[in-house]
């Protein structure tokens, strides 16, 4: 039976509740982080039973508890098998959506409303209201003229372009495709260029939907660790040379989960490697704008303007996740490739979400300097709570982006999920943004809350760590 199964489950020992329903929750977390693949068999009821010393009936209820939830199904004669629930996503990214009080049978603390120090995604600013006011008029014309953009709005994609040509990376509007949010850029890119289980290298932790994207391919995922500038430079030699990837994803400007960015040394370096074999770089630059730090913000591919390196971006950051509008952008040819495949898709991103984004990306200079303010304050509050409520965590200061990387003394990550979302609080276990499920003695918090959520969840994680403590201590 696999040991880190077994070590995790010896973890709920002491956790409060019927030792059944912890046991369950141990095996959804797995699954979620994907320590279990769906579909992958769970050991016996017997073998769980004398590796806990438990009884069969314990495992029993545990399992019921699983199948009813939907995170298990068993089959006569063969076993039980890991599964997701039908009203879940096919992907991990919204694994964190099951809250405390979605389970009226958790028995969990009872904490109104939950705090999310899981999901990076701000309000819309005050600029939304005018902007879809004052974008009817452009709506009600284009419904007139029935007109269809299957690349997107011309004067998006010529804004879009300039922006990139004043960070330092000239483009074209027609090196320019508008998607349905950033998401789908990179999943047309991954249909593109990669072949059926081809390799794909990505960084150490990453981007949890990078990973959905890779998994949904059933691509080979190579991990290389990064560190405060991005790729271990030897390590990325070195998958670069055994594994020959189709494709190679980074964050160059601002690292989502670590909030770390590339030196200039490291960014010639990962586009030399890739040069030299063709490899087509995949740059996530949804950050753009929003640097806390000062720093220009320069796309990779201004390092090599002839390289194939794709660059994507989107609006859900700097104005509103609703308006789902993204954008890659890539040399000419590429991007009618992109394009078309886009066209089999969807025929087209949402014309009135992409003139509300124009009209509010003329306001983006004003937009983005709040946002940084306010992610500035917020960091600054939640430093200071969080190093007064768990004192023995630690963290590197993040230059850039929403997140903190927190470091645990002991413990799972993952059995420390469970018990704070217990108490009323969210927060992503470091194995989630792994592909070979380390990271485990990590903890992602997302910090761009308003002061009262801060204040709630810092305290909450904190009660949860001190009976956590008291538990694997």
């Amino acid at each position: 039976m696999n040991r880190m199964i077994i070590w995790h489950l010896l973890r709920t020992e002491g956790v409060p509740g019927p030792r059944y329903r912890s046991i369950a929750e141990c095996f959804e977390a797995l699954i979620c982080a994907g320590h279990i693949r769906v579909g992958e068999k769970l050991p016996g009821e017997r073998d769980i039973a004398d590796a806990l010393t438990v009884s069969r009936t314990t495992v029993v209820q545990a399992y019921r508890r699983l199948k009813e939830m939907g995170w298990a199904e068993s089959t006569t004669g063969r076993g039980t098998f890991a599964r997701r629930p039908v009203k879940e996503r096919a992907t991990r990214m919204m694994d964190w959506v099951e809250t405390p009080e979605s389970d009226p049978t958790a028995g969990s603390a009872v904490h109104s409303p939950v705090v999310d120090f899981v999901s990076p995604t701000p309000p819309a600013p005050i600029e939304l209201h005018d902007a879809v006011t004052s974008s009817a008029a452009e709506v009600v014309r284009l419904a007139d003229s029935a007109v269809h953009y299957l690349h997107g709005l011309p004067e998006l994609r010529q804004w879009i372009a300039e922006w990139y040509t004043a960070r330092g990376l000239p483009t074209r509007s027609n090196e320019v495709v508008v998607t349905s949010g950033a998401q789908q850029a990179l999943a047309l890119v991954c249909r593109l260029f990669m072949r059926p289980r081809g390799s794909v290298i990505l960084e150490s932790p990453t981007y949890l939907g990078a990973l959905d994207q890779m998994r949904s391919r059933s691509a080979h995922i190579v991990s290389v660790r990064s560190g405060s500038a991005g790729f271990d430079p030897d390590h990325l030699t070195e998958a670069m040379r055994s594994h020959r990837p189709d494709l190679i994803y980074t964050m160059s400007t601002c690292h989502s989960v670590t909030g770390t960015a590339m030196t200039d040394e490291q960014r010639q370096h990962v586009v030399d490697l890739a040069a030299a074999s063709s490899t087509v770089i995949v740059d996530d630059d949804v950050y753009a704008g929003l640097s806390r730090s000062g720093a220009r913000q320069t796309p990779l591919a201004a390092t090599n303007p002839d390289a194939p390196i794709i660059t994507i971006g989107g609006v859900g950051k700097l104005l509103w996740d609703g308006l789902r509008v993204g954008w890659l952008r890539a040399p000419a040819p590429i991007a009618e490739r992109l394009a078309r495949l886009k066209g089999v898709e969807d025929l087209g991103t949402s014309l009135i979400a992409q003139i509300v984004s124009l009209e509010l990306l003329h306001h983006h200079t004003e937009i983005a300097e709040r946002r940084k303010l306010e992610a500035a304050e917020s960091l600054q509050l939640t430093q200071s709570l969080l190093r007064a409520a768990v004192p023995d965590w630690t963290w590197h200061n993040p230059a850039e982006g929403w997140s903190l990387w927190i470091a645990l003394p002991h413990g799972s990550a993952t059995q420390f999920a469970i018990e704070a979302r217990r108490n009323g609080v969210l927060i992503a276990a470091g194995s989630t943004f792994t592909a070979d499920g380390s990271g485990d003695d990590h903890l992602r918090l997302v910090f761009y809350k308003s002061a009262a959520d801060i204040e709630a969840g810092v305290r909450r994680l904190g009660e949860s760590w001190m009976q956590f403590g008291a538990v694997s201590g």
